[in-house]
């Protein structure tokens, strides 16, 4: 999975966490809309409120990419959809030889609490369940090499909170699994804090809980946060350019961990 970062010449990075535009284009894609239909999209976002834990940080890859578009089988098109080609709109993609590097996010498992302000109003919360469940398009979670190995969606939960609501998803263990899941890999250091990793060093063993890394905003969990974000994760769909400013909390949240270990898994959580 990739979620987006500062796109640097044709360098283009991950951030850490899940943002909102991302989240907005990844429903807009599921409902159906087209990049032109920005009040859909501007007004979806104006909605949407989310929070999100890290179960696992993952491994950060680098992937170097090179393609020639002069070559004859590549003009035509890319992907289909219900089996109609979707032709490449941008003029400068479409000749030439093109070098670039992206960065992912490999082995990687979040949890994300979605809600709406005017629940009543649609989309509604129920309509984005459903999208998921039977996209109009395929759906991929941040670039469109990034397939999802399961259904993004997971339920429905009531939670007072979208912080109590990623408490209230059961951790999910995997079989054999270390607990410092970022031993001999470089994410401390690129994501400068694991507070995750952390608190489980004052669990127990067999502590049937787990203190994992979660982000949210201002009014959806506690005021308190161990690091206070000043971040710009918001899009202007009109004119395609990243915008805005605001708070985002980070801290920790405890889960339940499930007995069974089951498959890993990348959960998008939904309340209304």
């Amino acid at each position: 999975m990739s979620f987006g970062g500062a796109l640097v010449d044709a360098i283009g990075m991950t951030t850490e966490r899940a943002h909102r535009s991302m989240l907005v284009g990844l429903f807009g894609n599921a409902i159906g809309y087209d990049h032109a239909e920005v009040e859909r999209l501007q007004r979806l976002q104006e909605r949407i409120r989310f929070a999100v834990r890290q179960d696992r940080a993952g491994e950060l890859l680098r992937d170097y990419q090179t393609i020639d578009f002069d070559q004859p089988h590549l003009p035509v098109g890319g992907w289909t959809t219900r089996g109609a080609v979707e032709e490449r709109k941008n003029a400068d993609k479409k000749t030439g030889t093109h070098i670039r590097e992206r960065y992912y996010l490999a082995d990687a498992e979040y949890v994300v609490a979605v809600r709406l302000l005017a629940p009543s109003e649609a989309p509604t919360i129920d309509d984005l369940a459903h999208a998921l469940q039977r996209p109009a398009r395929a759906l991929f979670i941040g670039r469109a090499c990034n397939l999802p190995s399961r259904p993004l969606f997971d339920s429905i939960v009531q939670a007072p909170s979208l912080h109590d609501a990623l408490g209230m998803v059961p951790f999910v263990p995997r079989a054999n699994e270390r607990r410092a899941t970022h031993e001999g890999i470089d994410l401390d250091q690129f994501f400068h804090s694991d507070l995750s990793q952390e608190a489980e060093a004052h669990e127990g063993e067999h502590d049937e809980h787990r203190s994992l890394r979660a982000w949210w905003s201002p009014g959806d969990g506690p005021n308190a946060a161990v690091i206070t974000h000043a971040v710009t994760d918001e899009r202007d769909w009109r004119n395609q350019i990243v915008v805005g400013r605001r708070t985002l909390y980070e801290g920790t949240v405890r889960a339940r961990v499930a007995r069974a270990t089951l498959p890993s898994r990348w959960r998008m959580e939904a309340r209304s």
